[in-house]
């Protein structure tokens, strides 16, 4: 029986590059490899404007990272979180609702960034690379869902199973997830996209990650109020 006094626990999903950090992964590995063209081909897959599934095998075939280089990436993102995100992660924790962080990236990297933003390792979706004994690359797991385009769509609907999901990003990839989730909120604040400025429900253009917050607590207040009024027409 769900009592009045029930609460609703939401997921909460995030993206990564541009949004919860200022800065694209492998944008910033290129410049540390004096690799050309991965800012190109990521902007490429960003807007919409190419295969993601052939990109990111693309630009693994230009960088082939190091273990070294993609646990300074790590320190990168440390480094260029942007202003307000851990705050909004923390006070929706604490507010006992779940926390994933969905990245179609480098899961060593991205580890690094999800421990210090207090998002439990289970709750981190990326991809796996395989290095040798000394930290050479050798692959990427390419049946990983997330190195394809429908993959971040995918992994948000197996998520919603559990609850009511909302998800926050910045591409038009991101925009894609409207369909699974109970809200999708593009962020502005490092990239602005047309598309995902035009087409998002709700869109933050601030630097600032605090404004997105008012924006998860309205959708909560709403959906939980709704929950609650089905409840007690069913117990009349």
């Amino acid at each position: 029986m769900i009592f009045m006094s029930e609460k609703t626990i939401f997921n909460i999903a995030f993206n990564c590059d541009s949004t919860l950090v200022s800065i694209e992964g492998p944008v910033e590995l290129a410049r540390r490899l004096k690799v050309q063209g991965i800012d190109e081909l990521t902007e490429q897959a960003m807007q919409g404007e190419a295969s993601f599934t052939e990109v990111f095998r693309r630009r693994f075939e230009l960088l082939q990272p190091s273990l070294p280089d993609v646990q300074w990436l790590g320190s990168r993102y440390l480094e260029t979180i942007v202003p307000g995100a851990r705050e909004v992660i923390q006070t929706l924790k604490d507010q006992g609702h779940r926390i994933y962080l969905i990245a179609p990236g480098y899961r060593t990297a991205i580890l690094k960034l999800a421990k210090y933003l207090g998002i439990p390792s289970l709750n981190v979706c990326a991809v796996d690379i395989e290095f040798d004994s000394v930290g050479k690359y050798l692959s990427f797991d390419e049946d990983n869902i997330l190195t394809t385009d429908e993959g971040i769509p995918m992994v948000l609907a197996e998520i919603a199973k559990l609850g009511p999901t909302i998800y926050i990003g910045d591409s038009v990839r991101d925009l894609d997830t409207r369909s699974v989730v109970d809200l999708f909120i593009g962020f502005g604040g490092v990239r602005f996209r047309q598309k995902v400025a035009d087409e998002a429900e709700v869109y933050v253009k601030t630097p600032n990650f605090l404004p997105v917050l008012a924006h998860i607590q309205n959708r909560i207040q709403i959906i939980h109020e709704r929950r609650m009024n089905k409840a007690a027409l069913a117990m009349v």
